[in-house]
């Protein structure tokens, strides 16, 4: 964290420019995640149950609700990076996902 907190302070982007940034390399990444995780194959499996299907329109509503959400929360994410310390940064971070798992098993 203390790495990515000298990239955020010091590389010239404001916080839009790392949210433009991140994003698009993570897509780079996906496919490669998509086959090592064997997720390409229950896709495919599913498109050719689904009668050649490829487009679902609730899974399109889905997951174009998931990517308005992320943007803010990349926006966010990135924001408060910059405005505290690395420490508080990370501090925070455990802390939300602990809450995150927590209100999900409850539920």
């Amino acid at each position: 964290m203390v790495y990515i907190k000298h990239m955020v302070t010091n590389n010239g982007l404001n916080t839009w420019g790392f949210v433009l940034y991140n994003n698009p390399l993570s897509l780079i990444m996906a496919p490669l995640f998509w086959v090592l995780t064997g997720e390409s194959v229950d896709m495919f499996s599913s498109v050719g149950s689904n009668s050649g299907n490829l487009v679902e329109p609730d899974a399109t509503f889905a997951v174009s609700l998931s990517c308005v959400f992320g943007l803010p929360i990349s926006f966010f994410g990135f924001a408060t990076g910059k405005a505290i310390s690395a420490t508080a940064f990370t501090v925070t971070g455990v802390v939300n996902k602990f809450l995150t798992v927590a209100i999900n098993v409850l539920i």
